[in-house]
């Protein structure tokens, strides 16, 4: 089965990128974009050619967003191993593991919170019966980090 950004492929996949919240960002002063993902090219070695990248392709103007804020949410959402190897930092049993995504997430989270809160269903693709995890009328909180 191939690799599908879209959908988890079990439900034990599922269940652990939910697994905590976001947490440790929130004293990292606001960076450059460029400034943010120098940090992250041990572990994303294409990462400052990402954001040129989506600082040419994201042309959107927002009253609500700084520049750098919006092209940090495109960043996320574009095709590429950056949102992979945040994912994966993500859900991480060793929380230690976001350290260096400090600087991004303070960026990223910071826009994400600017943005006005609406209420919709929201689906996520995984392969098999999650009905036995997921009961009807439940709130569930989605910690992670998706880029669908």
């Amino acid at each position: 089965m191939s690799e599908n950004r879209f959908v988890n492929r079990t439900l034990s996949e599922l269940q652990e990128a939910n697994r905590n919240p976001i947490f440790g960002y929130e004293d990292t002063p606001i960076l450059t974009l460029e400034e943010a993902v120098e940090k992250l090219i041990p572990f994303v070695p294409d990462a400052l050619a990402y954001v040129t990248t989506a600082k040419k392709k994201h042309n959107r103007h927002s009253d609500l967003l700084m520049r750098d804020e919006s092209v940090a949410i495109y960043l996320y959402s574009m095709p590429s191993s950056f949102y992979s190897s945040l994912n994966k930092a993500v859900r991480a049993e060793n929380r230690h593991a976001l350290k260096p995504w400090s600087a991004y997430l303070k960026l990223f989270m910071t826009a994400l919170k600017k943005l006005p809160s609406i209420k919709a269903v929201v689906w996520r693709g995984v392969y098999g019966d999650v009905s036995s995890v997921f009961a009807n009328n439940n709130i569930d909180i989605w910690w992670s980090v998706n880029s669908t």
